[in-house]
């Protein structure tokens, strides 16, 4: 449908294009009528219409003035301009404003008609043209948020940033070692909301945040709605704390949702402030930690949580380790032995709380994935332990997962000569303290010492001691790191008993001695 106002100081040549336009352009709705300029002006502003029949000379505002303004205030509003008068100037006068159409009086019914279907064609045109543009927007849109999400939700449960999601960080100006922190929204809905419930608050919580440039929302992880935040992304003009920005944006957000879900619980927990990757996933479960202590409707930073609050949240640590180990190496009998074990121990240890199980399990899995990868194997994501409740459930979905992390590793070792070297690699990994030696190594891969030399060159684009002194220099890398080792003993637990064979090993390797490696070290900290 297309809306019409007709302009024209004489109303029986209003009358009589509104009768043409009523008998003959069915899809044309004439929404008003006005008799000069001025009325012309407020009349458009206010019934905003696709098309205005606009009289030349009229007393007061004429017909000139008036397309003029209406061009400025509604320039996708199209104009034909109606005159007595056959002059050019008239009609170069208007072109300037858009007008396409220059209709003489007396006009005639089908010059009319034609006139009004030859701008209908141009306003069809143009209403194509921007709801493709639209569309396209809309699908961009849709693009960004769902990057955003899977990049937060990658991070909070340590899954590797695959192609996409690093150019998506890039493009958002996040570096590596930028600082951010994260806030998780705990959310408790009654029997009756259910899953629904959630992925409302997730829209609501999007819509919402989406104003703020440096705020990024995940997906719902159990009960827990992810939210990073990078200060530096922060227009501060306010001059406010971190601390401040981030105890304000989330009071807000939680008054705005006790208003919007009365019936849900929901309570806030931040995380501190933390550089890296690494940083923001540990800033994330901090926030989940805090999350579970203020009341309804309230907020909590992992800083003021009293002290022993994290041992409070007990956790099969060494279990999980041996675990990780087994699997490392391919040993997978071993590794569902151990499994079984480190399942029985979370469940008791988390009371069966099933959000907890949920959220350790994602983690769990997302380091098995994260292994395969480092060995080029390529897995589906692993975890979506959001949905199951029961713990029987939980466990089989675990052990299924488990199966295919195992049948994976089991196909990669079958692998004669790589079997031999990735078991060689974890030996040194465990040994490299020791007075290791390629004979101890090549015996533990079950090779003969010289064969095994020559595959691991050629399997590693690197020789054995070569590989050997890149590990221990960097362990005594990070050793040095921290002020606490002396360098004597820092020699001695990566394998070198002379500390000044260590030393020039170090300085060849790295480009400076370990004295001055710690100094720079500790002052770039």
């Amino acid at each position: 449908m297309f809306k019409m106002l007709i302009v024209d100081d004489e109303l029986i040549e209003r009358s009589a294009l509104r009768m043409i336009v009523e008998r003959n352009l069915p899809d044309v709705e004439v929404v008003g009528e006005a008799e000069n300029g001025r009325m012309a002006i407020e009349m458009a502003e206010r019934l905003l219409p696709d098309l205005v029949t606009m009289d030349i000379k009229m007393p007061g505002t004429d017909g000139i003035e008036a397309v003029s303004v209406l061009y400025s205030s509604l320039p996708n509003t199209k104009v034909i301009m109606v005159s007595a008068f056959d002059e050019f100037e008239y009609a170069r006068s208007v072109m300037k404003y858009g007008v396409k159409e220059y209709l003489l009086k007396p006009c005639k019914k089908d010059q009319i008609v034609s006139a009004i279907q030859a701008v209908m064609k141009d306003i069809d045109e143009d209403r194509r043209e921007l709801s493709h543009i639209n569309a396209l927007r809309h699908q961009a849109e849709q693009t960004k948020a769902l990057l955003e999400t899977d990049w937060v939700s990658s991070i909070c449960q340590s899954r590797t940033l695959g192609a996409e999601l690093m150019s998506w960080q890039q493009e958002a100006g996040i570096s590596a070692d930028s600082a951010g922190y994260a806030c998780v929204l705990r959310v408790v809905l009654n029997q009756e909301q259910g899953q629904e419930g959630l992925f409302q608050i997730q829209d609501w919580i999007r819509k919402r945040t989406s104003a703020y440039g440096f705020c990024l929302a995940g997906p719902f992880i159990g009960q827990h709605l992810p939210l990073l935040m990078f200060p530096d992304r922060m227009n501060n003009g306010s001059g406010l704390s971190v601390r401040a920005r981030a105890a304000h944006l989330t009071r807000s957000l939680l008054q705005e949702a006790q208003r919007m879900f009365p019936s849900s619980g929901m309570t806030a927990g931040i995380g501190m402030l933390r550089l890296s990757r690494a940083g923001w996933m540990r800033s994330y479960q901090e926030a989940v930690l805090a999350s579970g202590e203020p009341r309804a409707f309230c907020s909590c930073f992992y800083e003021d949580l009293p002290a022993g609050t994290e041992e409070s949240y007990p956790y099969p640590h060494a279990c999980e380790q041996r675990l990780l180990l087994m699997v490392g190496r391919g040993n997978v009998e071993e590794a569902r032995v151990v499994f079984s074990q480190y399942m029985n121990e979370l469940l008791e240890m988390t009371r069966y709380q099933a959000a907890r199980v949920q959220h350790d399990l994602n983690k769990l899995f997302a380091q098995m994935l994260s292994k395969l990868k480092e060995k080029g194997i390529s897995l589906p994501k692993l975890g979506g332990f959001h949905d199951l409740n029961d713990a029987e459930d939980i466990r089989r979905h675990a052990l299924f997962q488990l199966d295919l992390v195992l049948d994976a590793l089991d196909t990669w070792y079958a692998d004669e000569y790589r079997g031999s070297i990735e078991k060689a690699k974890v030996y040194i990994a465990e040994h490299y303290g020791t007075e290791l030696s390629l004979e101890e190594v090549a015996d533990y891969a079950g090779l003969n010492p010289h064969y095994f030399s020559k595959i691991f060159h050629e399997r590693c684009g690197i020789t054995f001691i070569d590989y050997l002194t890149g590990i221990r220099i960097e362990r005594a890398r990070e050793l040095l790191s921290d002020p606490r080792h002396i360098l004597k003993d820092i020699s001695q637990r990566i394998g070198y008993r002379d500390p000044n064979y260590f030393s020039r090993v170090f300085k060849k390797m790295v480009g400076m001695s370990p004295s001055e490696y710690r100094s720079a070290s500790l002052k770039g900290g």
